[in-house]
């Protein structure tokens, strides 16, 4: 049966409705509510009165006080259609409740001294503190949500807060902390000590406390008979839990982390019985059903050659231009008789072409496999490699060497029609981006996807995000974003981050990647759904060397069918490769890898992407950002790297915005050279990613308030000086556009390449990231002279203004400072701690980066008044060193800070530092 909590919301529903009728507010302050579901063993002590067991649709009185042993389990529904939730060895008093039904007005008193509760918000819980829980450590108001508190032996109190407007803890010493973003807990150590600033609740946590609210295998909440959502339905309901049930169900259910056990798997879907044939379990042993082969369709999608100039040593790339692609229209996977999907043999026979057959190929494993190849001239027997199969051998994929030839062949059942229908609610799901093995380096394996093992794609300590996918509610699958019919197109994001030792030893890689899924309208492929957008990444070989520049488009490969998705009745499996949709024409290109004084190099990759579980956590905070910080970063530009090469790029990011109703992300940076304008050229540079509306929906990605990256705009000009500059080509042009992207740090969260001791702030109200790419110009943008500007990987910073700002006190901040240094021709980032003071009533303050870089602390101090409401500026003027800290107030009550710092050193070879920092 469903969960506990889950049976707990339907049996409340319907007792809501013999609650709300002729109940009057005399009546509530005697009877408070009922017994919505009790698993025993939960009893009840009325003032005056022997403890009673609890059973369903039995009255809770004014002053009961309810306890539950190790398998107790209960909820209450209170008369303004709230719940509490109690799980095992608790207790709780209901100490004041009075409610009047004609104007949802009243007050509901709580006190607790051990175990588990939820509490879920009715009526009462819109108004301010109408709703307060007394415990021995601190006192709990929550304004129109839903919480979770655990109350520990010894005192110590955890309060997660789940979802609404916000959960306010306050100690004994009358110190308060407000959670306002969910999924954030606010702990009190024990009686006497101050509740701590809210932190991210960890998943595992979370689940457990879930978990013991839920009720326990077998358990039906004391109903005769469990209610179904359809009984739910046709009760009538329509007004409850904090205003609306469906709502509120799924906003709750977004805002809390599932056991393993009962959390689907959004990829593979088990299999819901329909019938019960038997209640008598046989012993006997079982004859394996047969599944009989099902055909599917495969390609040989390329092989090792020696083109565009490049040696196949060298980056060992399998080229893969649309001359290369190379169908196998007849093909189809076989199995042996008698061994149905075990050790299969792919066999691939086509009249031109040739025959490819691999052996052998497990269902879900990765085995290494002996194929022949007859393709004349491409190929030479034996072909040995590796492949790769799901589960239920829908999509599989298989690397080969051949001699001096790679070939990469795939294949897969094709994801049905009813799959692209669509009328589904919106969801994410996540994939895995496989390594290519032709682009690995002997027995290196690629290690960042899209990259050559010669620029980056081996490189250590990689994170690599899964490519999440969000889809659109009740759209068809394949739909571009069509205004008229109000579809959204399904999008994606994934990025990698590798950032390897300190200083002037330093390597480091960032590679982002978004697009959509849309069909491609190629008369060849009319109706075909295919994915595309662009890849955009910065590459540092070394601290030393020039900054490697990545760009490239990316999208589907069909098979000899026109297939581009496989799965069957689910997306399971499908291949990018670096060519380019633009209009619904194909366009055939190569990647690009890009050094100042280096020929620019072209390669190609085959990257499978397959299935996998979505990470825990993921979408259950989706705001609609509209959000303004601060960025900063090194750039250097090409026409001459001693004078004016490099420079610092600092200034605002403003704005930055989310649309939930198309999932899309968009961002403005505007910045200029604080320290050698007249050197550089650089008076301002606008930089524009993404967009809310309009163009190709491949740009700018937002999946939640974590999780989202934007690449150059399709829709708004960059600009350089106030000379707008071209919008992105899906060809060469004589006027090549910005190739840019910023991501958060929540996707490629790799925070251990910081110094010990150097942990980012765990902020509500504030997010940072990464960004980089390159900004080509032409005589006509205002330099005067053609040449390229490249940025390192710089970072950025934004989140929740202030909009009240405090009039007196102090508030004390700490944190991390992170950015990026050009220190006597080496490039790298750095990390430090940040602390700062401010004294709202003088606006006179201190703020103080440590250990950046391993520089000495650098400290400012001063008057800083406030502009635009809640930004400050400091200058810096210590020996040797000369820059600004600039910073803004986020959050409520100035809760956070955040902003970009730039500094030189005056003294001494070439030293720029320029980044973000942000404390609570």
């Amino acid at each position: 049966m469903p969960g506990f909590a889950f049976l707990l919301l339907r049996v409340a529903a319907v007792a809501g409705l013999f609650l709300m009728a002729g109940t009057s507010a005399s009546l509530a302050q005697q009877r408070v509510g009922v017994n919505s579901a009790v698993n025993p063993e939960a009893t009840g002590a009325v003032p005056g009165a022997a403890p009673r067991r609890l059973v369903i649709g039995q009255d809770v009185i004014f002053n009961e006080h309810i306890t539950t042993a190790a398998a107790g389990q209960t909820q209450l529904l209170f008369l303004d259609e709230s719940s509490m939730s109690i799980g095992p060895n608790s207790d709780l008093t209901i100490d004041r409740f009075v409610y009047d039904p004609k104007t949802g007005t009243g007050e509901l008193t709580m006190s607790a001294t051990r175990g588990l509760l939820r509490y879920v918000g009715g009526k009462l819980s819109k108004q301010n503190e109408a709703v307060t829980l007394r415990t021995a450590t601190a006192t709990l108001a929550v304004r129109g949500g839903a919480f979770i508190v655990q109350i520990q032996p010894g005192g110590q109190l955890n309060a997660t807060f789940l979802y609404g407007k916000g959960l306010t803890v306050t100690g004994l010493t009358g110190l308060s902390q407000t959670a306002t973003r969910p999924g954030f807990t606010i702990t009190v150590r024990a009686p006497g000590a101050d509740p701590s600033p809210p932190t991210p609740t960890p998943p595992e946590l979370l689940a457990q406390a879930i978990s013991q609210l839920d009720g326990q295998t077998g358990g039906s909440g004391g109903a005769p008979v469990a209610p179904t959502d359809t009984t739910v339905a046709d009760s009538g309901i329509s007004q409850t839990i904090s205003g609306n049930v469906t709502q509120s169900v799924q906003q709750a259910a977004q805002n809390q982390v599932t056991t393993p056990t009962l959390q689907p798997n959004p990829t593979n879907p088990a299999p819901v019985p329909t019938s019960v044939t038997s209640t008598v379990q046989s012993t006997a042993p079982q004859a394996a059903p047969v599944i009989p082969p099902q055909p599917v369709v495969i390609q040989i999608a390329g092989m090792i050659k020696s083109t565009q100039g490049v040696p196949n040593s060298a980056l060992g790339f399998t080229d893969q231009t649309s001359f290369d692609r190379i169908p196998y229209t007849n093909g189809t996977i076989t199995y042996p008789a008698g061994n149905v999907l075990q050790n299969g043999t792919a066999v691939a026979n086509t009249d031109s072409l040739g025959t490819v057959t691999l052996s052998p190929l497990t269902p879900g494993t990765s085995t290494a496999a002996t194929g022949t190849c007859t393709l004349a001239g491409r190929c030479d027997n034996p072909a040995t490699g590796t492949a790769v199969t799901n589960a239920d051998s829908s999509f599989f994929y298989a690397d080969l060497k051949s001699g001096g030839s790679n070939a990469f062949v795939f294949g897969g059942t094709p994801v049905a029609q009813s799959f692209f229908a669509g009328n589904l609610p919106g969801k994410i799901t996540a994939f895995k981006v496989n390594p290519d093995g032709a682009l690995a380096n002997g027995s290196q394996a690629q290690t960042i996807p899209f990259l050559p093992s010669g620029f980056g794609g081996t490189m250590a300590n990689a994170t690599v995000s899964p490519l999440y996918l969000i889809t659109g509610a009740n759209s068809p699958f394949g739909a571009s974003n069509v205004a008229v019919n109000n579809f959204i197109a399904p999008k994606y994001v994934q990025a990698s981050l590798a950032v390897n030792g300190q200083g002037a030893n330093q390597t480091s890689a960032l590679v982002v990647n978004t697009g959509s899924f849309g069909l491609s309208g190629l008369p060849a492929n009319t109706g075909a759904v295919v994915a595309g957008g662009p890849i955009r990444g910065t590459v540092m070989l070394s601290a030393t060397s020039p900054a490697v520049r990545i760009a490239s488009g990316q999208t589907t490969v069909p098979d000899g069918n026109g297939n581009n998705l496989f799965g069957g009745t689910t997306l399971e499996g499908f291949v990018l490769d670096q060519n380019q949709y633009n209009s619904g024409n194909f366009v055939p290109s190569l990647a690009t890898a890009a050094q100042f004084g280096q020929t620019t190099v072209n390669y190609a990759f085959n990257q499978p992407v397959t299935a996998t579980t979505l990470p825990a956590n993921v979408g259950t905070n989706r705001p609609a950002l509209n959000e303004s910080g601060f960025f900063g970063g090194i750039m250097t530009h090409t026409t001459n790297p001693t004078t004016g090469s490099p420079y610092v790029l600092s200034g605002t990011v403003s704005p930055l915005q989310s649309s939930l109703s198309n999932d899309r992300l968009a961002a403005t940076f505007t910045g200029s050279d604080p320290f050698t304008a007249a050197q550089s050229g650089i008076n301002s540079m606008v930089l524009n990613f993404g967009g809310l509306t309009g163009g190709l929906p491949i740009r700018g990605v937002y999946i939640d308030n974590n999780i989202y990256a934007a690449t150059d705009s399709g829709q708004t000009q960059s600009s350089i000086n106030g000379n707008l500059l071209p919008l992105p080509q899906n060809s060469t042009t004589a006027a090549p556009s910005p190739s840019i992207a910023m991501v958060s740090s929540g996707t490629v969260p790799n925070n251990s390449w910081m110094p010990a001791g150097v942990t980012p702030c765990a902020c509500q109200y504030l997010q940072w990231g990464y960004w980089t790419g390159q900004v080509p110009s032409t005589t006509t943008s205002g330099l005067g002279v053609a040449r390229t500007d490249r940025a390192f990987i710089n970072t950025w910073v934004a989140g929740m203004p202030t909009v009240v700002m405090p009039t007196s006190g102090v508030g004390t901040y700490s944190g991390a400072a992170i950015g990026t240094v050009f220190n006597a021709g080496a490039t790298y980032l750095a990390a430090g701690g940040f602390n700062g003071t401010y004294n709202f009533g003088t606006q006179i303050g201190t703020m103080a980066i440590s250990n950046f870089d391993g520089n000495p602390t650098l400290a400012v101090s001063g008057s800083a008044p406030l502009t635009g409401g809640n930004k400050y500026t400091f200058s810096i003027a210590q020996t040797g060193v000369a820059g600004t800290i600039n910073g803004a107030f986020f959050g409520p009550n100035a809760a956070e800070t955040g902003g970009n710092f730039a500094f030189r050193k005056t003294i001494g070879p070439t030293y720029l530092a320029s980044g973000i920092f942000a404390g609570k």
